[in-house]
């Protein structure tokens, strides 16, 4: 049977045939196994269970069910039958003797959008900083692509992280700054491509000023430009966006919001945070510092 462990996690007997263990794996899970776990799934919900982390009796493999008030359980089936881009297990960040978030675990899934929402102060850049590995104040795990098997090449290769605070070298032009962004991740295009991105965001005349140069607004769309850029999911399998709509006009927000939906629609997944809101079957909330 199921049985609690420690935090919200739930474990499947070896041996006992219910909806998450026994004989049935993530990928293979007949009609009635299927309902049986939706029904499952709802009445932890309806008691307020927020997290459950799954360990499957047959293979010893762990995925994430994410808050549950939150999402609805008769497409959790559906995200098991892609393969996950991320897996964070277990995550607790504490500041000045607060918990910022505790015991936090989600999966990203390919073709997903996880937008992080929450207050200023709650842990929305702390939490992205962990997940690509440029902060060690969150505890946990975090694994990047963890279907993917043994020789697939180092994470950062395949990710686009975009700070709040555009990492755009002020000496360099926005040209020589895209160039020096796709070197660093092993990729190389036509510098005709490039320039049609700097276009897309209104940068065109200024491809060659030196970026102390810009304003901010055009510095964020100097880093904003390699999300246009014209690489499949396969070469670039996950952006993480800190803030990306911040400092744009309307008509850029309405861009940018319209590619990253085309990005998800075509197998990339995103992380990201925004006061700006995105509609699309793609998208899951995730809460922090909620009371």
């Amino acid at each position: 049977m199921l049985r609690s462990r420690p935090h919200g996690r739930v474990h499947a007997d070896p041996g006992y045939t219910n909806p998450v263990g026994g004989t049935h794996s993530r990928t293979k899970v007949n009609s009635t196994v299927k309902q049986q776990t939706i029904e499952w799934l709802s009445k932890l919900a309806a008691r307020g269970q927020q997290t459950v982390v799954f360990e499957l009796a047959n293979t010893g493999q762990t995925f994430v069910f994410p808050p549950l008030s939150r999402y609805n359980p008769a497409t959790f089936f559906q995200r098991q039958t892609m393969a996950r881009v991320l897996s964070a297990v277990g995550l607790d960040c504490e500041r000045d003797d607060r918990h910022l978030f505790r015991d936090l675990s989600f999966d990203v899934a390919s073709g997903e959008i996880l937008h992080l929402t929450g207050p200023n102060g709650s842990g929305k850049t702390t939490l992205l900083r962990r997940l690509v590995g440029i902060s060690s104040v969150v505890e946990g795990a975090v694994t990047w692509f963890p279907d993917a098997p043994e020789s697939t090449p180092e994470p950062c290769e395949k990710i686009w992280y975009i700070a709040h605070r555009p990492a755009v070298t002020l000496l360099q032009s926005p040209l020589e700054n895209m160039a020096y962004a796709l070197a660093l991740h092993g990729i190389r295009l036509p510098e005709s491509v490039v320039w049609e991105a700097l276009e897309t965001v209104g940068l065109r005349g200024f491809e060659d000023v030196p970026s102390h140069q810009l304003s901010a607004g055009q510095q964020r769309r100097v880093a904003l430009a390699r999300l246009y850029l014209p690489l499949e999911p396969e070469r670039v399998r996950a952006w993480v966006l800190d803030e990306p709509l911040t400092a744009l006009d309307v008509e850029a927000v309405d861009r940018l919001k319209a590619r990253i939906l085309a990005y998800a629609q075509a197998g990339g997944s995103v992380i990201m945070t925004s006061h700006h809101g995105l509609d699309s079957e793609t998208v899951r909330t995730l809460e922090l510092g909620a009371s």
